[in-house]
């Protein structure tokens, strides 16, 4: 009985860690030419050279912490690409996913991108 115990404790926890470094990812693409995002964060999906750190990452964060910003009126346009743009500094690119869907994603000079659902 006891063996059983720490047989299935010793494969529980040796399954911890592949669990603990799952992350969310998908493929979307530009022109045929593939990009991995990964959700970093709930929510946020970035390149994948974003997992641990990057210019994308940071300026959500500087964007997201600002309480001081007056928007324009957008006439219809989206409120968040803006914020890439004109807050963040970034370029943003219409990326599609495998069965097509578009979403917009802000491109920064480190190659780094963030899905522009990111700013708040």
């Amino acid at each position: 009985m006891r063996s059983i115990f720490w047989a299935s404790t010793m494969f529980f926890l040796s399954t911890l860690p592949l669990h603990a470094a799952t992350i969310a990812k998908k493929t979307v693409y530009l022109s045929n030419t593939p990009y991995v995002v990964h959700e970093v964060r709930p929510g946020i999906w970035a390149s994948e050279n974003c997992i641990r750190d990057c210019q994308a990452l940071k300026a959500v964060d500087r964007v997201n912490q600002r309480r001081d910003r007056k928007e324009p009126n957008l006439g219809g346009r989206n409120p968040r690409a803006w914020r890439c743009m004109n807050l963040a500094g970034g370029l943003v690119a219409i990326l599609a996913d495998e069965k097509g869907n578009q979403d917009s994603y802000c491109v920064f000079k480190d190659q780094s991108m963030v899905d522009c659902g990111a700013f708040k």
